[in-house]
């Protein structure tokens, strides 16, 4: 009767540590998770910085450390399950009937080796490797978390069967996971706005004559007259803002006074705010006449960007969602391999070959 009772006390305190480690093992997967996204980042920074410079080394430094991070943990908890198996069979007098092998073998099914990213967010995944069966342009901006390129995401020309993007591994591996994110357009980062002007405005030039401007410093906080003249040319250029501006508004020489130039503003922001799906701008023309709150200046800039390319007088007819400033979602999607000259698909949520879930907000 005291061995039993001494049992059951072992028993109950073996079950509050394999709580205890369940609860270890899902804070891990939460932090799996946050470095996923954040260990991309910082390989990026890396690939943007030049090759050799101290900012490149200490990007690649950070991630080697956190990636390190992550699997000590990882197979510390690993450890503490395996010991804990073993321990709960001996305590639950299995032990010899099923023996350490037996307990062993349950350890095992749990890799000793973390997931490990492919490259895609990072960017160590050349474009050349990511095509699809529209809207190509923007294949390459089916990464997870970019900034630098002139679409939040990739989005098929069409929502129907058939469409798919494709990513070309250099190697054989195991997928062990993938994740997913929705497009929302309107980032207002200055990075996007930079390359998706360039996207729209490539066969344009400013009403000075000039071509768009590349230095970061005039997308970071851009200048009046900036604002103005991409403006002027994705109206007079695409047709939109149609009975929002006037000839007289377009005209920069005309606007010297600070009323004038505020009263141009306005009128952008109010339409802005009218625009469906595209959210509130929480900015003034005060703000962009002192060069503040740039970031809502890079979604007006954005909104303005997309509404000329999916207008009817420009090239984004056929576009489908990619000159949508509307956040959008895939809400299911397959996975398929290539075997030979054939595609075949992979299994599912419920291990058959349905699909999986996708975003739902």
């Amino acid at each position: 009767a005291v061995a039993q009772q001494h049992l059951q006390q072992v028993a109950a305190k073996l079950a509050s540590m394999k709580r205890e480690l369940d609860a270890l093992l899902s804070m891990e997967e939460r932090l799996s998770a946050l470095l996923a996204g954040v260990v991309p980042e910082v390989e990026r920074a890396a690939q943007l910085s030049k090759k050799g410079d101290e900012e490149a080394e200490v990007c690649s430094l950070v991630a080697r450390q956190l990636q390190e991070y992550r699997l000590q943990i990882h197979r510390f908890l690993v450890g503490s399950r395996a010991e804990m198996i073993i321990e709960d069979v001996a305590a639950a007098g299995w032990g010899e009937a099923l023996g350490a092998g037996a307990a062993l073998s349950q350890a095992e099914d749990i890799p000793d080796e973390l997931p490990m990213p492919l490259g895609i967010a990072s960017g160590a995944l050349e474009d050349s490797c990511i095509t699809a069966s529209s809207n190509c342009i923007a294949s390459s901006c089916g990464r997870l978390l970019q900034k630098e390129r002139p679409f939040a995401g990739w989005c098929a020309g069409k929502d129907c069967a058939g469409e798919y993007l494709e990513v070309n591994l250099p190697e054989d591996c195991f997928i062990s996971g993938v994740s997913t994110q929705g497009c929302a357009p309107l980032t207002g980062t200055w990075q996007q706005t930079r390359e998706l002007l360039r996207h729209v405005l490539k066969d344009h030039t400013l009403p000075s004559g000039d071509p768009l401007p590349s230095a970061d410093r005039v997308y970071m906080r851009p200048p009046v007259r900036f604002l103005h003249d991409v403006v002027t040319a994705l109206v007079r250029g695409f047709g939109i803002l149609s009975g929002v501006l006037s000839e007289e508004d377009l005209d920069f020489s005309r606007l010297k006074t600070k009323e004038s130039r505020l009263a141009f503003f306005e009128k952008l922001i109010r339409y802005a705010n009218s625009v469906e799906g595209a959210g509130k701008f929480d900015l003034s023309a005060v703000d962009i006449l002192k060069g503040e709150n740039t970031f809502e200046s890079g979604r007006l800039l954005q909104l303005l960007a997309l509404l000329a390319l999916g207008h009817s007088g420009g090239s984004g007819g056929n576009l489908g969602g990619l000159a949508d400033w509307r956040a959008q979602w895939t809400i299911r999607y397959t996975l398929e391999r290539r075997s030979g000259e054939a595609w075949e698909p992979l299994c599912c949520d419920s291990g058959g070959g349905g699909g999986f879930e996708g975003k739902v907000d």
